[in-house]
């Protein structure tokens, strides 16, 4: 490796040993890529080195945003091998370990370091060109996408703001259930940390003894501003309980709570 190039030992991040910083004679390049570490005694026979490596590894390292290079150092012969993760053949992700065959023509004593520099600069821009595409996106479609979880938008309509219809604004639903008419939520999203608790709400009772079925209804109201923006309509039951559970079933399913 380059004398110039600065290499830290990692002991607090899974699956990775090395990080290593690229400099131009003494300038910082801010360029980096991450090492893993094999070692054996004895080589492989012939023009393969092997190595294995677990599959939660592999997966967690697919996904840094630097360049990562397996290295398999050999002690009967003081030689290392090497290879860029991004020439290895996907896995299969239904196994726990897998083997990596490295071409013992990659010797670590013969790398090129100038195209090991290379190859990190393009993937470093390729990369954040990307990020700053997704960020650019998000910016441009921010409006389309719920403010609280991310939801898509699926309505836009045009509706106005008052009996006359003299003014007008636009009424936006997103799939996770928020509703808004121009600044004025109607509906709030689940994620919202102001979403109401069911406890936000006031249930009153009625019973009907000459219903042949549905004797006893159950009407929600919301004791706060958010809980009101909540339409729980009514439930109906053979008993207090069913007509109660019956409110409490809308109310898990406006508050994405399917599985209570």
């Amino acid at each position: 490796m380059p004398t110039n190039w600065v290499s830290e030992r990692i002991t607090n991040d899974y699956g990775v040993d090395l990080r290593v910083d690229i400099f131009e004679s003494k300038r910082a390049t801010g360029l980096e890529f991450l090492v893993q570490l094999k070692s054996s005694t004895r080589a492989t026979k012939g023009r393969i080195e092997r190595l294995r490596l677990r599959l939660v590894t592999y997966n967690y390292l697919v996904n840094k945003l630097q360049v990562v290079m397996l290295v398999k150092y050999i002690e009967e012969t003081n030689e290392a091998y090497w290879i860029l993760l991004r020439d290895i053949p996907p896995p299969d992700q239904m196994r726990q370990t897998f083997t990596i065959q490295i071409p013992k023509e990659n010797t670590l004593s013969t790398i090129s370091w100038v195209n090991i520099n290379n190859h990190v600069r393009k993937v470093t821009g390729d990369k954040l060109t990307t990020r700053e595409q997704i960020e650019q996106f998000r910016k441009e479609f921010k409006e389309y996408l719920c403010p609280f979880c991310g939801s898509e938008l699926i309505s836009r309509i045009d509706a106005p703001a008052d009996p006359s219809e003299d003014h007008w604004d636009v009424r936006d639903t997103f799939s996770c259930g928020f509703q808004r008419f121009g600044n004025f939520i109607e509906q709030p999203c689940p994620s919202d940390p102001r979403f109401p608790q069911f406890e936000d709400f006031e249930l009153h009772y009625s019973y009907i003894p000459e219903e042949p079925i549905h004797k006893w209804q159950c009407f929600a109201i919301g004791k706060t501003d958010m809980a009101r923006k909540l339409g729980l309509g009514f439930g109906l039951g053979e008993t207090k309980e069913e007509a109660r559970n019956q409110i409490l079933k809308e109310y898990n399913h406006y508050a994405k709570n399917e599985n209570n």
